[in-house]
């Protein structure tokens, strides 16, 4: 038996991770944890030859190994349920206990080596018309906010004193806080001074207030710039940071450091690019999270904060919905063909149009937003939108109105999964949009390794095209705002729309 690292072979590694890459398909953590180790060895071994798997090795080839199975890696918990007809696992032999104690040995010794880097990410692009692109690159901490911002006078006298006021964050602990523990730290002080009820209202106070939530805005605009393109940040200079040198030499780092610079010089220059446009030409952008960073506001970093972008739970789910469209299409128009997912995959994306003059609405069912209903309530009757307002109407009846309308509006606190349970939620075979304009709407629940959980993945699995939610908390005004303008924007659509059509 081999005793040392030096003499373990990368593509026996390889065969073995591969096996358990078959073996553990069924064991979300597991396949996830060899998912993303078998990702990063090929990334690394198409990057330089220093870990090249063999002289024979394709770069391109081992792209596409190095794409597909980090996005095997995301959202394997929701993969089984998007699709639970898995294909049964061949017979394939075990592992020796020898080799068993092998790979524990690696593992151990692995671990136990110095590194000057503290987290990696792993970034990969899929697009139907090009090769994928797969990058690995250093996560370098991001440094917490000026000492002036977070101990600045507003900031701590609008929330000081308010000792019944706890914010219980949704994730627990992830790299997020290790490496930008700043974005933790403004949503708690975000929930602390999201209202001036307490206080007396008075000018003094108010402008107190604004100057409070100003500099919060201010700090987050500055954090999501500091992760889209700064130097020492999550898409920050490949190799040693410079606050902390690595021991190896100059040799042994030489055969991956000129691919990662280069790497990381076409990201620049890609920036610079895009920093003065005000828009950005193109098809939308499908993001694919990770579920330890899916609480960042990714779609607001700078060069993605003017494009059209998506998130969702995993590769398959987009499989499933792409499937689901082409299916309904196909038995629409009565000619459906074999093949289906291979068939569909094949095809221009069709997806469902949402009409949102055919909406329900649910609006302050807790009875104590009253300037909000006052507002929205004269806007839906004057559409003449069904729904119910001031009053909490039995779940059965909500889930009846997600099964026959095209769009589900709430407007309240929370997700509103105090009316409608999420087990109800995914009991329907058809399942609207949905609008939900509460405070942390679209937050995911995470503990651990466990599965997160959430409204919105609860949506998503009833077969809702889409959910739009709030990430973390906001105030009633803010939601006004917010809910108006979208829907006074998806009016004008489909006015556009309808007119176009006629002539």
């Amino acid at each position: 038996m081999y005793s040392d690292l030096p003499h373990i072979h990368l593509p026996k590694l390889v065969s073995w991770l591969m096996l358990a890459f078959v073996l553990c398909r069924n064991v979300p953590v597991l396949f996830q944890k060899v998912s993303r180790f078998l990702a990063a060895i090929f990334v690394l071994s198409a990057s330089s030859d220093l870990f090249s798997l063999s002289s024979s090795s394709k770069t391109l080839r081992e792209n596409h190994s190095a794409s597909y199975f980090h996005q095997a890696s995301l959202g394997t918990h929701l993969s089984c349920q998007f699709f639970t007809n898995i294909s049964g696992i061949s017979n394939v032999q075990h592992l020796t206990n020898n080799e068993e104690a092998l790979n524990a040995t690696f593992l151990q010794e692995l671990l136990s080596f110095p590194s000057c880097v503290h987290a990696w990410i792993l970034v990969s692009r899929l697009n139907s018309k090009s090769q994928p692109i797969v990058m690995l690159l250093t996560v370098d901490s991001v440094l917490e906010g000026d000492s002036d911002d977070v101990t600045s006078s507003g900031s701590v006298s609008v929330s000081e004193g308010k000792v019944g006021k706890h914010w219980c964050c949704p994730w627990g602990s992830t790299v997020v806080d290790r490496e930008a523990p700043e974005f933790r730290m403004i949503l708690e002080e975000s929930y602390l001074s999201s209202s001036i009820e307490e206080e007396e209202d008075t000018k003094e106070n108010r402008a107190l207030w604004w100057t409070c939530r100003k500099k919060l805005d201010d700090r987050l605009c500055k954090l999501l710039k500091q992760i889209c393109y700064k130097k020492g940040c999550y898409i920050g200079k490949a190799g040693c940071s410079e606050e902390n040198k690595c021991s190896a030499s100059p040799n042994e780092s030489k055969g991956y450091k000129k691919p990662s610079e280069l790497a990381f010089q076409l990201i620049q220059e890609a920036v610079n690019e895009l920093e003065g446009i005000d828009s950005v030409n193109g098809e939308p952008i499908i993001l694919v999270l990770d579920f330890e960073v899916q609480m960042l506001p990714w779609e607001n970093i700078p060069i993605l904060r003017n494009q059209e972008a998506y998130r969702t739970p995993s590769v398959w789910s987009i499989f499933a919905t792409l499937e689901e469209n082409y299916h309904q299409d196909q038995v629409a128009s009565n000619t459906m063909k074999p093949g289906r997912l291979s068939h569909a995959l094949c095809q221009e994306a069709s997806f469902l149009l949402i009409d949102p003059l055919d909406a329900f609405y649910l609006l302050n069912p807790g009875g104590d937003l009253g300037t909000t209903q006052i507002e929205s309530e004269k806007w839906f009757r004057g559409q003449n939108l069904e729904g119910k307002a001031g009053c909490a109407p039995p779940a059965e009846e909500l889930a009846e109105a997600l099964k026959s309308h095209n769009l589900f509006i709430y407007i309240g606190h929370g997700s509103g999964v105090n009316y409608i349970p999420m087990h109800q939620i995914q009991s329907p075979e058809n399942c609207a949009a949905t609008l939900l304009m509460g405070c942390s709407s679209g937050s995911l629940t995470l503990n651990g390794c466990y599965v997160p959980h959430g409204p919105a993945l609860s949506y998503l699995l009833a077969g809702s095209p889409v959910t739009i939610g709030n990430l973390w908390e906001v105030t009633d005004k803010d939601i006004n705002r917010f809910a108006k303008a979208m829907l006074y924007g998806w009016q004008e659509e489909r006015s556009s729309a309808s007119q176009g059509c006629a002539q």
